[in-house]
């Protein structure tokens, strides 16, 4: 469940999100929040930024999944133009907000006989910047990144040290979307010229009133020329302005180099006697449930670190990323745990999400992250070759017609080695989304190519247009469950009735090949989905 902020009561919904500001004699930077209901607390952390989403609920009691309402992909003609929220015209209904709502900084994106495009520039690098506590506050600084990290590049490849005196949070790291996120910031150089924008901006426009430092967020945009972004957010009553509240996804385009390595002690080499190194994690950090963050305490480095979920945002890479970790090897007789905890409990406690220091009251937290959603259909097209072919046959034979392909890897949920197959490789799943006169359906593979578990194919019936979101859930559940499908989570999500499976053609592996086997196999899809409408 996602993180709390104490002193804000439950389920409001943020409407202003204003301009950093600070005591002249404080560490820590605030950023003016106002919610509605109106909230007698009228600010919080700057490095709760991953959770500050207008239109958004703080303090939720359910999961809050956001579905884009405009896609738009970045051409020659859509320049991201600095601007003002004032000039919205339909900003907002409160007048007591207008001005300090119109003050905030945007890109305008004109397109031609289109609506215009409002982006906030705090949206924007709340995006890719911002996802969470620690880039908060390195992104204020001019020196954390450059001091804490070290990127070697030759004939080798390319390698990204995590310095001595890194205080990134190393659990960060499991998390895919923002390992990417963090290789293209430092790979690539518009990337990093964007992130040092924020902090520059900030050193030139400050102002000193009163005792109190204040600042209006603005940065430079990275060049974005094809990217996809993928906007929540509402018109004007005309149709003529679009404002953007959150964005949901983006899909970066980018020309970093793709296979990279991180590297860090901490990340130890597993080396059991009589078998291949695999990757695991010292038991350093770990998640937390149901926490509050006191933004009026400091934060502790006695007392580890916890992770927390800020938001459910995506990212993708349109060339995908292959990131690996080195580390010390240690050599055991055992099999190696990986240092997590799922089970944690302390329901209710506070942290902090400021810097951890030995003189701080609370348990140190890091709030946000990133999914990543980055599409592997071309890199793992061999292991699919027969399903495929079979949903090549759907196509042709059955009047199919395929909306989208996407193919994902499964990463580590607690001590489960399931994610991996038997070679130490990734194990993958591809989801295809098509429709057959108007009723649209999905259809899931999961590789089991290594012959460890046969799993049929799953075909669910589509009632909603927002499947993808749970792809995550599946993924988590399938790896927690042994390889076996998630029937109460598909229950929950589309239906008792709207889901079945269907049997795999006899050869069963990915790599023969029989026609009449595949045709047969596309035929009892069809089949499979009559049964189900």
């Amino acid at each position: 469940m996602t993180a709390r902020i104490n002193q804000f009561d439950h389920n409001v919904t943020v409407s202003h999100i204003g301009g950093l500001f600070k005591g002249s004699r404080s560490q820590i930077w605030s950023i003016n929040l106002q919610c509605s209901p109106k909230q007698e607390k009228k600010f919080t952390n700057f490095s709760n930024a991953a959770m500050l989403i207008r239109g958004k609920k703080l303090n939720c009691s359910e999961r809050q999944l956001s579905q884009p309402n405009l896609v738009i992909t970045l051409s020659n003609e859509n320049t991201l133009t600095p601007s003002c929220l004032k000039y919205f015209d339909e900003l907002t209904t409160d007048s007591n907000l207008a001005y300090f709502e119109g003050i905030q900084t945007s890109f305008i994106i004109e397109r031609p006989d289109q609506a215009t495009i409002h982006l906030p520039q705090f949206e924007l690098a709340r995006t890719l910047f911002l996802i969470n506590s620690y880039f908060c506050r390195a992104s204020l600084s001019t020196t954390t990144i450059q001091h804490e990290f070290e990127v070697i590049q030759n004939e080798d490849g390319n390698l990204i040290v995590f310095l001595e005196n890194n205080t990134m949070p190393l659990k960060l790291v499991n998390q895919k979307g923002t390992q990417c996120l963090l290789a293209w910031l430092l790979l690539d150089s518009n990337a990093k010229q964007s992130f040092e924008s924020i902090c520059r901006y900030l050193n030139t426009q400050l102002k000193n009133e009163n005792g109190w430092k204040k600042w209006i967020f603005q940065f430079d945009p990275p060049p974005m020329i094809g990217w996809t972004l993928h906007f929540r957010g509402r018109y004007n009553t005309s149709q003529e302005a679009f404002l953007v509240e959150e964005i949901v996804g983006i899909e970066i385009d980018s020309n970093i180099p793709t296979n990279i390595t991180f590297s860090h002690p901490s990340f130890i080499q597993i080396k059991t006697q009589g078998q291949q190194s695999e990757q695991g994690y010292k038991p350093e950090y770990s998640d937390s449930l149901n926490p509050s963050i006191d933004d009026d305490a400091t934060a502790s480095i006695r007392q580890g670190i916890r992770v927390l979920n800020g938001n459910e945002s995506w990212v993708s890479f349109i060339k995908p990323l292959e990131i690996n970790k080195k580390g010390k090897t240690k050599i055991t007789r055992q099999k190696a745990e990986d240092g997590s905890d799922d089970n944690e409990s302390g329901s209710g406690y506070l942290v902090s999400t400021d810097e951890a220091n030995y003189a701080g009251d609370l348990p140190a937290a890091d709030v946000g992250g990133k999914k990543d959603y980055t599409n592997y259909d071309q890199k793992y097209a061999q292991r699919y070759n027969n399903f495929n072919s079979m949903i090549e046959i759907l196509q042709s034979g059955h009047q199919c017609t395929l909306y989208e392909s996407v193919t994902h890897e499964l990463m580590k949920v607690g001590r489960s080695e399931c994610h991996k197959l038997a070679n130490n490789k990734l194990r993958t799943i591809k989801f295809v989304h098509l429709a057959q006169r108007g009723k649209d359906f999905l259809l899931i593979e999961l590789d089991t190519a290594d012959g460890i578990k046969s799993i049929s194919t799953k075909l669910i019936h589509l009632t909603t247009d927002d499947w993808k979101v749970y792809l995550d859930d599946i993924k988590k559940h399938l790896v927690a469950k042994s390889l076996s499908w998630p029937n109460v989570l598909f229950n929950d999500v589309f239906g008792i009735h709207s889901h079945t499976h269907i049997v795999h053609p006899r050869f069963a592996t990915q790599g023969s090949d029989s026609s009449e086997s595949v045709n047969n196999w596309a035929v009892r899809i069809m089949n499979g989905l009559k049964d189900l409408i």
